[in-house]
């Protein structure tokens, strides 16, 4: 088997449309490592569960963070087989530059850059680990819908969060005013 070929079936292995049955299989492992990562991250916050399982779950992590980076590097590896992202270099770089790419990007950063920042950085930047859980957008055509009413109805949805907000700090305000002296 050719080097382009192996490459050219990895490219449709890992995109959702063009897998078939054994790319689908890939799709729900993939989905079903994102949402046992995140389930780890947030049993990790519960101070008994980390003391006891901490050591668990950090092999976990490390496995997860393995098998993600994995995915991101065949992922821009196989690109170019891509008629779009024929080109190896910018190819690449604009396929990198997409938004599902960044979140797998985003997804495993934090981890690569645990001991080369400062620790109150990186609390902050550890939270961008939950950003695994947007990775499933790419494996369901429902999210992928969502995504698209959301983009389009994107001026409408701001106004309501900024009324939204505004409401929430008007009666937050209120009821400090009204509960204080309790």
């Amino acid at each position: 088997m050719s080097y382009a070929t192996v490459k050219s079936k990895t490219y449709r292995l890992l995109d959702p449309d063009a897998g078939g049955p054994l790319g689908r299989y890939v799709d729900l492992a993939i989905m079903g490592l994102i949402l046992l990562s995140v389930v780890a991250v947030v049993v990790e916050t519960v101070d008994p569960v980390a003391d006891r399982y901490g050591t668990a779950l950090w092999y976990f992590e490390v496995f997860c963070v393995g098998v993600f980076t994995v995915e991101y590097a065949v992922r821009i590896w196989s690109i170019t087989a891509s008629e779009r992202y024929r080109d190896p270099v910018t190819g690449r770089f604009r396929y990198a530059m997409t938004p599902y790419l960044v979140i797998d990007l985003l997804a495993i950063l934090p981890f690569y850059l645990g001991g080369a920042v400062d620790l109150r950085f990186l609390r902050v930047l550890r939270l961008f680990r939950i950003f695994r859980v947007l990775k499933i957008a790419r494996y369901s055509d429902s999210l992928r819908a969502m995504g698209a009413v959301l983009e389009r109805k994107k001026p409408e949805l701001l106004i309501s969060i900024v009324v939204t907000s505004m409401l929430l700090v008007l009666v937050s305000s209120a009821m400090y005013y009204v509960e204080r002296s309790a």
